[in-house]
């Protein structure tokens, strides 16, 4: 069931953004709860969100990145993970002293906006479109991450 679900969430460009969206709107609804029980779905919506987003990037990342230099972009994907969580973390000590702190902590993930931004202006992922026979698509996502002399051999490769 799992690769199923993963090849569902993972493949086409709205679901993306339906797990940045998510995520977005669970991070809103948390900063403005005004009791521990309106947290609870919030909560999970944001985590479904960031979960979806969570599968999604590592296998972009692959199908996008030149071959030569995918180990280390999946690499740095997981860096910059723990390097946010390390600095949400350190931030969250400044905000604990104060009352409404833990708006500050959970709404901060509203600038989940910015994904919804950068989203837009992503290619869709070549691998996914030559898989549905879209080979002139795939060459204009590749032309958007690629010089000119390798889009013939990314394309011949696949």
């Amino acid at each position: 069931m799992c690769p199923f679900f993963v090849h569902i969430i993972c493949q086409p460009y709205l679901y993306r953004i339906w797990g940045a969206i998510t995520f977005t709107i669970g991070a809103a609804i948390q900063a403005a709860a005004v009791n521990m029980p309106m947290l609870y779905i919030p909560r999970l919506l944001s985590g479904f969100g960031i979960g979806m987003l969570s599968m999604c990037s590592p296998v972009y990342i692959e199908e996008v990145a030149p071959e030569d230099h995918r180990g280390s972009m999946g690499t740095l994907w997981q860096l910059a993970i723990t390097a946010g969580i390390l600095l949400a973390s350190i931030l969250n000590i400044f905000l604990a002293d104060w009352d409404e702190g833990w708006r500050i902590s959970y709404g901060g993930n509203i600038f989940s906006v910015a994904l919804l931004a950068l989203l837009t202006i992503m290619p869709e992922s070549p691998h996914f479109l030559i898989s549905k026979g879209r080979d002139e698509d795939a060459r204009k996502a590749l032309e958007k991450v690629r010089f000119d002399d390798q889009i013939d051999w990314e394309i011949e490769g696949k």
